[in-house]
């Protein structure tokens, strides 16, 4: 960045600089160079090897040879070192914490802090092609902020230009209103969750599989979440087994979707370390650093067909189905009565390989015992499941 002004001819107080000794320069608000000079009317050069590109304001003062500074001259904030080079964090969570966790993590990890830009703004720097993914960390109730529509539709259209998102929050996946990037994280919300989240652990068969953390965010009332048949599960409530983290490859985008805070995670003894977690989400997010290589890659493809039990087993309302297929097929899961009479289908539809898992909610049938069968190609498989209210 070049530099050049006239030197100042006033004191603070208005009066004349008679003998000049001195230039002060500031970028934003520290020092940056002392330069030597001798006449009023030069104009001065300077050089600025700014530490990353980002928004600078520069000023500067004359200093005479009896040590009095001359008024300020300021310049106007201006964007300086070409284009955005890192990861655009919204810190918009009022009682912030999990933007501090990434950057702890990240320098352990060794990746470059100067590349990861905070703001408490979201429009202060602007998604576009150069930024390598954004992480927006909305809060918990009752420190939550409720992301915008506006906001929603910056980062839809981030994920549009082929972008990475990570966004987290207590209450945007049910409680909160929708906006139009929520359907990019294929996030199915459940309920508003309970008073329950004392424990996060890794989903099995991704790479946060081993993971066990106590969990001391700000508040443990938060929504529980599933994917669609198109995402996947990642981290769970070790508490009730729901969903609390979901993951989704779009193929030209990327999402990861929680509903706790991370910098509420309690470090353990690896994988269980918010420096693991956040390697393995931004290996996901193809950026690249050193680090540990998770050795799990995402929905890692069974080697057969499986009906698995479902969870909860009784259960009141709700319970989950997971279910594991070698090949994209076409699935269907039907729900009967004990007296063989069709009480639901809960997939038809064709599937891509992978681990998958579907709900199944009895609010509005009778208690007692039903039967839910899978049916793949030429494998069928059923299995008993208890509705006790």
């Amino acid at each position: 960045m070049e530099l050049k002004w006239i030197n100042p001819h006033n004191t603070v107080q208005g009066n004349l600089i008679d003998t000049l000794a001195a230039v002060l320069l500031w970028r934003n608000d520290s020092l940056l160079a002392e330069l030597p000079a001798k006449k009023l009317s030069d104009t001065l050069t300077y050089f600025d090897h700014v530490p990353r590109p980002d928004f600078y304001r520069y000023s500067l003062c004359a200093v005479d040879t009896s040590n009095r500074k001359g008024s300020m001259l300021y310049a106007n904030e201006g964007w300086v070192g070409g284009p955005l080079d890192g990861i655009v964090v919204w810190e918009l969570d009022p009682t912030p914490i999990s933007a501090a966790a990434l950057n702890r993590a990240c320098d352990q990890l060794g990746f470059d802090t100067n590349k990861i830009y905070t703001t408490r703004n979201s429009t202060k720097y602007s998604l576009d092609t150069s930024a390598q993914a954004a992480f927006v960390f909305l809060g918990i109730f009752p420190n939550n902020h409720v992301l915008t529509m506006d906001e929603g539709s910056r980062l839809k259209s981030f994920l549009d230009a082929g972008g990475r998102v990570y966004m987290e929050g207590g209450d945007t996946w049910f409680f909160d209103p929708p906006t139009p990037v929520h359907s990019y994280f294929q996030i199915h919300p459940i309920d508003d969750g309970t008073n329950d989240l004392t424990r996060v652990k890794g989903q099995t068969w991704t790479p946060y599989q081993g993971m066990d953390f106590i969990y001391n965010g700000e508040n443990e009332w938060i929504d529980r979440i599933l994917p669609t048949s198109q995402s996947q599960k990642i981290l769970i409530n070790a508490n009730t087994l729901s969903g609390v983290g979901v993951a989704y490859d779009a193929g030209s985008y990327k999402t990861i979707g929680t509903s706790f805070e991370i910098g509420g995670l309690v470090d353990g003894v690896e994988p269980s370390t918010k420096k693991y977690l956040f390697r393995v989400i931004m290996n996901y997010m193809d950026i690249t650093i050193t680090g540990i290589k998770p050795d799990v890659t995402y929905n890692k493809v069974p080697e057969s067909f499986q009906l698995k039990q479902n969870y909860p087993n009784p259960f009141n309302p709700a319970t989950t189905i997971e279910y594991e297929i070698p090949v994209s097929t076409h699935v269907k899961i039907e729900v009967f009565s004990i007296l063989g009479e069709k009480a639901a289908t809960l997939i038809d539809e064709h599937i891509a390989a992978g681990s998958h898992q579907v709900q199944f909610n009895g609010a509005h049938f009778s208690n007692g015992v039903y039967f839910y069968r899978i049916q793949a190609e030429d494998y069928v498989d059923v299995k008993k499941m208890v509705l006790m209210k």
